[in-house]
């Protein structure tokens, strides 16, 4: 185990985006967001407007969260706490530099969410 932690910590031998970890938490989240996003679509033709909203939004929630597998497996392999706080920190910034749509998308999604949930509130 102290090995695989070497790797990720000095010479990057294996990639964290190659790990096992962010590979499934990539999977579970696009099969969530799938799944939402066809309870959505039930929920719009059955003309429950506030519940398809919230499934909607919640479906660019899961999406958001599905670009974090890498930022997982840092959490879960590398153990000394300096050197993870880095490199959680380090892919924060190339996240917001590469993909600074992400943060609109996911304040969409509970723009969404918060809609839907007034809306069922108030019918």
């Amino acid at each position: 185990m102290e090995k695989q932690n070497e790797s990720f910590n000095s010479n990057k031998k294996i990639r964290l985006k190659d790990t096992r970890i962010a590979y499934y938490w990539n999977l579970v989240l696009y099969i969530l967001s799938a799944v939402t996003f066809a309870d959505g679509l039930v929920s719009l033709s059955s003309k429950i407007w506030g519940g398809a909203l919230n499934d909607f939004g919640l479906t660019l929630v899961f999406l958001v969260l599905s670009t974090r597998g890498e930022q997982i497996a840092a959490y879960a392999y590398i153990k000394d706490p300096e050197q993870k706080d880095k490199v959680i920190r380090a892919l924060v910034e190339n996240e917001k530099t590469r993909k600074p749509w992400l943060g609109r998308i996911s304040a969409v999604g509970w723009g969404l969410m918060f809609a839907g949930i007034a809306i069922e509130l108030l019918m």
